[in-house]
């Protein structure tokens, strides 16, 4: 839920708070999922992808949208979504064991491919404004189902270090205010957090999908994270126990 904001605060995207998904058990290697994509082939790929990609439907004013679909052995589903430079995109993804997740830019250059072990929870970079394709592959038919989060960015003034952030969240409504802010591994991310009903907790996810700092860590009001990865992080703020305001204040010395 979005509120006024102060100058020099920053307006939260809400989405629907979501539990991270698991693959099933049993993924093969990614290797012998292209030997089998490539082995099955067949007219049941080939007319989905001759269909095109569809475009991934965002309700007004939300920033997540769920997507789920069917795809044929052997066969592909493609989405299309559009994004700023500079923004980043949050995928929890769950599909048959062979399955795995591409990411194209506007350009054509990959940005997530079969080859990249993050097939679960990933954060990708945005480098380009444009239309960016998902594609969905496998090697055995079945359903899958991911769920695409296009955080607000925390941008620091030029100069600056730091930025405070204001919303509201609701678990009635089960939403939860999204974020994400660039870093190089080794910086150190300090949280300071405050809300009005004091139920309300954040989290950190790494680029890899790695959680660094969780809902249910006792040091909700002040803790500083070492960060181990150059990319694009994510800091989500949500509620167990009410409708309640926050503020959340991002800090990343320079080095």
């Amino acid at each position: 839920m979005r509120t006024t904001q102060e100058p020099t605060t920053q307006e939260p995207v809400t989405r629907k708070a979501t539990s991270p998904v698991r693959h099933r058990a049993g993924r093969r290697t990614v290797a012998a999922v292209a030997v089998a994509l490539a082995a099955l082939g067949g007219t049941t790929a080939a007319a989905q992808a001759a269909s095109g990609p569809s475009r991934v439907a965002f309700s007004a004013g939300a920033t997540s949208a769920p997507v789920t679909g069917q795809v044929a052995a052997g066969g592909e589903d493609a989405h299309v979504f559009g994004a700023r430079a500079g923004q980043a995109a949050v995928v929890h993804f769950e599909g048959p064991a062979d399955s795995y997740w591409t990411l194209v830019g506007p350009d054509g250059s990959p940005l997530h491919t079969g080859a990249t072990e993050q097939q679960e929870d990933a954060t990708v970079a945005l480098p380009r404004t444009g239309d960016y394709v998902l594609d969905v592959h496998s090697a055995t038919a079945g359903s899958y189902e991911l769920d695409l989060t296009i955080p607000q960015p925390i941008r620091f003034a030029p100069g600056g270090t730091s930025r405070t952030v204001r919303g509201a969240v609701s678990p009635s409504q089960g939403e939860l205010d999204a974020y994400s802010f660039g870093a190089r591994a080794g910086q150190e991310a300090t949280v300071r957090f405050s809300s009005d009903t004091g139920k309300a907790t954040w989290s950190l996810v790494a680029p890899d999908g790695s959680p660094l700092h969780t809902g249910m860590t006792q040091d909700q009001s002040s803790a500083t994270v070492r960060l181990p990865a150059s990319g694009t992080y994510s800091l989500d703020v949500q509620s167990d126990a009410g409708p309640t305001g926050y503020a959340l204040t991002l800090s990343i010395p320079a080095r």
